[in-house]
């Protein structure tokens, strides 16, 4: 079935990430959705289904293909260009992010991160940006990937060492048991 998840509501956000992280199985995302009525059981099947296949990607060597792959999208992308309606929508993107992060939303600005990367995998600094949010939130895990995604998107970018080095940082953090 589809895997792409509309996550304009932060609610489905939030599952969806949840759902990466914690590895809940499908049944139990299905029984938190309860009372929420048949659109909220669609949600949480849809989050269930996108879990299962995000969790057969998280595997080093799926890893690996997604690196592969999101380096083609990139060169392609960077190859035709961006559209200014593309460029327009990941600022809206970024400002709705950066203004629910200043209102403490936090679920609210990972869910427009993940939204707008659903649609322009591409986005480095939407990598980048998501990187340091979920970092914050100790999800090193998640931080470590999103900030590889974005070295190989922008290895050359003036930032690309101190982000290299958020990335051990993390690393330290995961070796000391704090995700």
């Amino acid at each position: 079935g589809d895997t792409r998840l509309s996550v304009n509501d932060p609610v489905v956000g939030y599952w969806y990430f949840y759902a990466y992280r914690v590895g809940k199985p499908r049944e139990l995302l299905m029984g938190l959705m309860i009372g929420k009525g048949d659109a909220g059981r669609e949600q949480a099947r849809r989050v269930a289904d996108a879990f299962l296949t995000l969790r057969a990607a998280n595997t080093p060597e799926g890893r690996a293909r997604d690196y592969e792959r999101l380096q083609k999208l990139g060169e392609a992308h960077r190859a035709a260009g961006t559209t200014p309606g593309e460029a327009e929508a990941l600022r809206r993107s970024e400002i709705q992010a950066e203004t629910a992060i200043r209102n403490n939303q936090f679920a609210q600005a990972v869910a427009i991160y993940v939204s707008a990367l659903d649609e322009s995998p591409w986005w480095a600094q939407g990598h980048f940006n998501l990187a340091l949010l979920v970092g914050a939130n100790h999800d090193f895990d998640t931080a470590i990937d999103e900030m590889r995604r974005y070295l190989v998107l922008a290895p050359d970018a003036p930032n690309a060492r101190a982000a290299q080095d958020k990335i051990y940082e993390w690393e330290a953090g995961l070796s000391r048991g704090n995700q």
